[in-house]
């Protein structure tokens, strides 16, 4: 998967939510993508389905999760709540090593020159 398209699969959405469901970042992921569900009828949002309450079926839950992340992609990338979301599978992807990046030969040696220089560099 590529570094910059964490949700070009909306199986790894699924799989992200499913592997870590119950964690407190999570909870908190799925907290505000249901305030932003609550937003996207009044923007417009095509494909944006209603998102069962805390209560229900895990699977029901991703499910309608899922299809509302396809939604907001398609209507606006930069929303907050689909950003939160892809710091975070991008984490668990780093972490678990499902997710590398590849650098330019260059980029090690300049970003250890900047820190040298006291630049704080944040990728």
């Amino acid at each position: 998967m590529a570094f910059t398209s964490a949700f070009a699969d909306s199986n790894k959405v699924e799989k992200h939510l499913s592997a870590t469901h119950e964690t407190a970042g999570t909870r908190d992921d799925i907290k505000n993508l249901h305030c932003q569900f609550e937003d996207d009828p009044k923007q417009g949002v095509a494909g944006a389905v209603p998102i069962p309450p805390s209560d229900a079926r895990k699977e029901e839950v991703i499910a309608a999760l899922v299809a509302n992340v396809d939604a907001m992609i398609k209507a606006d990338p930069k929303i907050t709540a689909l950003k939160q979301l892809q710091g975070h599978i991008w984490r668990t992807g780093f972490e678990s090593n499902e997710l590398e990046v590849e650098a330019f030969d260059d980029v090690p040696e300049a970003l250890e020159k900047r820190h040298s220089l006291g630049t704080k560099v944040y990728i």
